[in-house]
């Protein structure tokens, strides 16, 4: 027996290993150009469908109108309360599965699978496979896409024009607040009258006002609008809370704040109002009889305005934020020089750093409740809380316009407030340390009154005052020659 050479086995097994190595590399590549190739033919097929329809849309207008009269009539019967959504809800499931149905016994995608195979093994019937899937796949594309939009245009036609029932009865939607040029969305949890209110409140901002132009929500149940005297009663009525026991909030441990002539209490149990009381703290509700409505100088809006009224007592929409400028100086005495500046200077630090958005719905309003016979009082910064987690300013303190008054808003109501001249005059220093907030202050303020064309009267000595504190006499100059009003005299440096 010839001897065995040494590795002659392993010679015989390479160029096996070869062979294989070859083998997976060319099975790769052909997986690659078959994936290659799915993706031309599929793409070209939806996109040719597609192309096809944007050049011949009569083709479509059948099956949009079908969809559109579909949806508008489904839409209908979900304006009739639960029973027409329920039934709306089966016929729309029905149609699910009727469409179901016809694509798996249908041969559309019979021609798909096979145009995938082929396409799959080999890219000689291209032109055909593409045609296939455009035939199939991509009018599948086109018609769901058509069916969607007109079901859902018909819906939305019918869901604007079609009022809502409910049990039978017609549930009114609220009309939209209709704003002035520039005005932006009411706050919606504001006022009472205080002087410091530190609490937090879980108060929507979407349920009572709406933007212009846009309808308010209509709810499931017609119920009626927050912060409104019927709402209290019913609050009343579902707590059990007679009159002598919200005229018992007036103490102590539930007091908020005061303004000049009165105190505010908060109502346990009735986080949407305050209870204003007349005279300083200590001085309870007088002559308690019945909750009674009194007119709502603002009914769609929220301006920390009466409701109701207990006795000499008036039951305020409630507000959010602390209050703007310095504490009173009976407050201030009380608490020392030291203490009062903390508060002045972290409310000025509040009001610089709110956005501009803020200064605008500032001059918003203030044009809004002028356009509504009522009056913003500017005499007192605390008439201003600033809602920083709102991010606004929110007014208080509003009052009827005297038919005689030739008084306007102008941007002196909202300079003067937020820096609160009457505490700067009460300091030595006169405001000294705070004047590049002033500054920011009165940025913001110009640029809101130009936004929303509030007045730029700039002849008011309060304002004049102002701008010397914040030693920003060049921009009152640039501002005067700008608003035609350079005949005003000079405003010397501070």
């Amino acid at each position: 027996m010839p001897p065995i050479e040494p590795h002659s086995r392993a010679s015989e097994l390479a160029p096996v290993k070869a062979e294989s190595a070859d083998n997976s590399g060319s099975l790769l590549f052909e997986t690659a150009y078959s994936i290659g190739r799915e993706t031309k033919m599929i793409g070209l097929g939806v996109g040719e469908a597609v192309v096809d329809t944007i050049k011949h849309p009569v083709d479509k207008l059948p099956e949009l109108a079908t969809a559109f009269a579909t949806g508008s009539a489904l839409g209908a019967l979900s304006k009739a309360g639960a029973p027409g959504r329920l039934i709306a809800g089966g016929i729309g499931l029905a149609m699910v599965v009727k469409l179901g149905y016809d694509e798996i016994t249908g041969n559309r995608w019979s021609n798909f699978g096979y145009a995938v195979a082929d396409t799959w093994r080999s890219g000689e019937n291209m032109d055909r496979n593409i045609a296939a899937t455009r035939d199939s796949l991509g009018s599948f594309v086109v018609d769901m896409g058509i069916g969607y939009a007109g079901m859902k245009a018909g819906g939305m036609a019918v869901s604007r024009f079609t009022p809502m029932f409910q049990g039978g009865k017609l549930v009114e939607v609220p009309k939209s607040v209709e704003l002035s040029k520039g005005i932006e969305p009411l706050k919606t949890a504001e006022v009472g009258k205080v002087t410091e209110v530190a609490r937090t409140s879980e108060i929507s901002r979407t349920t009572e006002v709406a933007r212009a132009g846009e309808i308010a929500k209509a709810t499931e149940i017609a119920a009626p609008p927050r912060f409104s005297y019927e709402a209290l009663q019913a609050q009343m009525a579902k707590a059990g809370v007679t009159e002598e026991v919200i005229a018992a909030a007036a103490k102590s441990e539930t007091y908020l704040g005061r303004g000049g002539n009165a105190t505010v209490y908060e109502i346990p149990g009735f986080k949407d109002y305050v209870l204003r009381v007349p005279g300083p703290p200590g001085k309870g509700v007088q002559n308690i009889g019945k909750v009674e409505p009194v007119p709502d100088v603002f009914p769609e809006g929220n301006v920390g305005q009466a409701v109701a009224q207990v006795g000499n007592a008036t039951i305020l929409k409630v507000q959010e934020g602390v209050p703007a400028g310095g504490p009173l100086r009976s407050e201030a005495r009380v608490m020392g020089e030291a203490a009062a500046r903390k508060v002045y200077g972290d409310s000025v630090n509040r009001a610089a750093e709110m956005p501009q958005s803020a200064y605008d719905d500032f001059a918003a309003m203030l044009l809004n409740l002028e356009k509504r016979g009522l009056m913003f009082d500017p005499s007192k910064a605390n008439n201003v809380l600033v809602d920083t987690p709102g991010k606004g300013f929110n007014l208080v303190d509003i009052t009827k316009r005297d038919p005689q008054s030739t008084y306007r808003h102008s941007l002196a109501d909202m300079v003067v407030t937020l820096m609160d001249n009457g505490f700067i005059n009460s300091i030595a220093d006169r405001g000294k340390p705070w004047q590049s907030q002033y500054q920011t202050i009165i940025s913001k303020a110009v640029s809101a009154a130009e936004r929303t064309g509030l007045p730029l009267e700039l002849n008011g000595s309060s304002l004049r005052y102002s701008f010397q504190l914040a030693d920003a006499t060049t921009f009152w100059a640039e501002l005067a020659s700008k608003t035609g009003q350079s005949h005003l005299a000079p405003l010397l440096p501070r």
